[in-house]
């Protein structure tokens, strides 16, 4: 399931829909605040919950190779400094 509303909407599945557990996979395209309602549901339905920061790092990885010709851009180090701003954001 992919969830592309605003976070501050609070939109929850219904929980026949998350019954299946870790066969069911939840992203939520939302990154503000980084956990949202629906992923937090998701996980108390022991679904995997994924979010949408991760969804913004492969985009972001995706739009340097394509911007710069490079073939491999430097995951790790994006994916850190990207995570690093969502907590340090979450946490004030």
């Amino acid at each position: 399931m992919i969830g592309t509303v605003p976070a501050s909407v609070g939109f929850e599945l219904p929980p026949r829909l998350l019954a299946g557990g870790a066969a069911v996979v939840v992203l939520d395209a939302a990154y503000k605040p980084r956990r949202t309602k629906l992923l937090h549901q998701a996980e108390a339905a022991g679904c995997v919950a994924l979010e949408g920061v991760q969804m913004l790092v492969e985009q972001g990885l995706e739009q340097f190779q394509r911007w710069t010709g490079v073939p491999e851009a430097p995951r790790a180090e994006i994916a850190h400094v990207v995570n690093a701003f969502y907590d340090a954001t979450t946490s004030k």
